[in-house]
């Protein structure tokens, strides 16, 4: 696969897009340092306060490190919106979060992706059957989400160890930093209910005719998907709807999971999967996992295909 390059211009562009996009709007300022100048990226009306500016981000160093580790573009403008919401003054530091293995072991976790995803090119994984487990190296999060960055093979040389260790410490560290959840449709939409100001009971009531579906995820939601390969999960929920049952990728933040009875309309359950994939207004491209189901049965996660 050739490599995706992304310019600097493109990459600001894009980065300014998305965030007014969420109400931030934000400018590019260039400030002299020495024989050189700096780019800073600032919010609008508040890049100059008694002469000096106060919220800003280093985009040199920004972009540096997208092109390195390639964290997820709606990563950094969460990241980016977060500081300018708790008013800081502060860059990410990547290289600081890559610099030794004793810093990185006990922030690793892992994130599921389709393995043709462009983003994860170069990335430590492992194969689970058509996807793969993404070691990452968690930064911070806040109520906009997680920043996190993708492990690269190219650190282990530096970290001295190898892509397994990277794997298995990853797969320990994840329950503990971000806990699975495991929930029904139905107390997943009364919780949304009321997050939103809804009514649980109607919530109910409109969803009395869906399936017995189970929701896979994390606490903090993104990357979410990846806790159903967490240890016992799945034994968990073979425990819980049956020893055989079908698993639909929503996305890389979540799996729904169905009795073996859906199993016999996967192909029906496949396309509608593939045309809301296509929907742009259904998911984001970057959050696909597959256009097809999954059977866990005997034990074994497979293709429904």
């Amino acid at each position: 696969m050739a490599n995706i390059y992304i310019t600097q211009e493109l990459f600001e562009n894009i980065i300014l897009s998305m965030l007014e996009d969420m109400g931030c709007k934000t400018e590019i300022i260039e400030v002299p340092d020495n024989s050189e100048s700096t780019r800073l990226l600032v919010k609008k009306g508040e890049k100059n306060v008694g002469g000096k500016t106060v919220m800003a981000i280093e985009l040199d160093s920004l972009y540096e490190g997208f092109m390195k580790y390639h964290p997820l573009l709606q990563e950094i403008v969460n990241f980016i919106h977060n500081t300018f919401e708790e008013n800081k003054i502060v860059a990410p530091e990547y290289k600081h979060w890559t610099e030794s293995w004793d810093e990185v072991k006990d922030r690793l976790y892992f994130s599921i992706h389709n393995r043709n995803d462009p983003s994860i090119q170069g990335a430590v994984w492992k194969e689970v059957d058509d996807l793969v487990l993404v070691a990452r190296v968690y930064v911070e999060s806040s109520s906009s989400g997680i920043l996190s960055l993708i492990v690269k093979k190219d650190l282990l040389e530096k970290w001295n160890v190898s892509e397994e260790e990277v794997i298995q410490t990853a797969k320990k560290n994840a329950p503990k930093l971000f806990p699975v959840k495991i929930n029904s449709a139905d107390g997943f939409m009364k919780e949304a209910a009321r997050n939103f100001g809804g009514n649980p009971k109607e919530i109910s009531e409109l969803s009395a005719d869906c399936p017995p579906m189970i929701i896979v995820t994390t606490e903090k939601g993104a990357h979410g998907a990846a806790a159903l390969f967490y240890d016992h999960v799945l034994e968990t929920l073979s425990e819980m709807i049956g020893d055989t049952f079908f698993i639909i990728p929503s996305s890389i933040n979540e799996f729904f999971i169905l009795p073996k009875e859906y199993i016999s309309f996967a192909d029906d359950i496949s396309r509608i999967i593939e045309e809301t994939n296509h929907d742009l207004n259904a998911i984001s491209a970057k959050e696909v996992l597959s256009n097809h189901g999954y059977i866990f049965r005997d034990g074994k996660f497979s293709s429904c295909v």
